[in-house]
């Protein structure tokens, strides 16, 4: 197995790892009577501890995101500015796919600092005047359905994404786990680790 295909399933498991923990720490805060209900816990872990993890693992997230797109970004620059339109369906749909994505995982992160330097609304219940505060211009609520809607969306994507490339990851863990021997399953990589059969 190549140098390459090495470093890119280290960063996608990563990133796979970071996004599973991201996406169950922020479920957590859309259960009823769970995280977001003053005074009590979640798995024995406060509101403020869920918050927490939910925004470190979101930071670790977005850093194994930018070094994928970093170890992508030619063929990220040929589907975008040449000849996508020659390539296979497969690399047009992944490509897509990714806008999807991306577009879904910029609103999280912007709507998800919103809530980093804008300071915790806390619960309702007359302790904290804040809890209703706007914050450009848009209630705190507003914020938060639009962080939980945008990152379903991008969770829904990521899991179509994983999808399109279990072949590949099916094919690489199998390499991996006998040393570099065994054979590829069907291809040596999927498309999206081409930039297309005529650019090779």
């Amino acid at each position: 197995m190549g140098r390459k295909n090495k470093l890119n399933y280290a960063v996608d498991g990563v990133i796979g790892l970071a996004f599973a923990l991201t996406a169950l720490t922020g479920l957590v805060f859309l259960l009823p009577d769970a995280a977001g209900t003053a005074g009590r816990t979640f798995l024995y872990l406060s509101r403020g501890t869920w918050r927490d993890l939910h925004t470190w693992f979101s930071l670790v997230l977005v850093a194994g995101i930018l070094v994928h797109l970093a170890l992508h970004g030619r063929w990220i620059a040929h589907m975008t500015f040449r000849r996508a339109g020659r390539c296979p369906a497969s690399a047009r749909l992944n490509y897509a796919l990714d806008v999807v994505i991306a577009v879904a995982g910029i609103a999280v992160l912007l709507t998800g600092l919103v809530f980093l330097f804008g300071g915790q609304g806390g619960f309702q219940g007359g302790r904290n005047p804040a809890f209703q505060t706007e914050m450009l211009g848009l209630a705190r609520q507003g914020w938060r359905d639009l962080h939980a809607w945008t990152g379903l969306v991008m969770i829904a994507g990521l899991l179509v994404h994983l999808a399109l490339h279990w072949e590949w990851i099916v094919c690489t863990t199998g390499q991996l786990l006998s040393g570099g021997k065994r054979q590829v399953l069907r291809r040596a990589e999927v498309q999206c680790e081409k930039v297309c059969e005529s650019e090779v």
